[in-house]
């Protein structure tokens, strides 16, 4: 399963499927990969625009944090 980028669109490295620190950015448009709208668990339909119930309410959804629940799959 590839994964884009949230903000342009391109495919990320296979790399970032392992490992995801809150510096990594896309290559190709330097957005931060680290943030809500890159995570599995982003819903904007959910609370909180988050699956997880247990994760603290992050504001901006485009920058980078240190969620604890954090998984990529944008």
């Amino acid at each position: 399963m590839a994964i884009n980028c949230y903000k342009c669109g391109k495919e990320l490295s296979e790399t970032y499927k392992i490992m995801v620190g809150r510096g990594d950015s896309c290559p190709n448009c330097m957005a931060s990969i680290r943030v809500c709208k890159m995570c599995s668990f982003y819903d904007p339909k959910a609370y909180n625009e988050c699956r997880e119930p247990n994760a603290d309410r992050i504001v901006d959804k485009e920058k980078a944090n240190f969620c604890d629940y954090y998984k990529i799959g944008g």
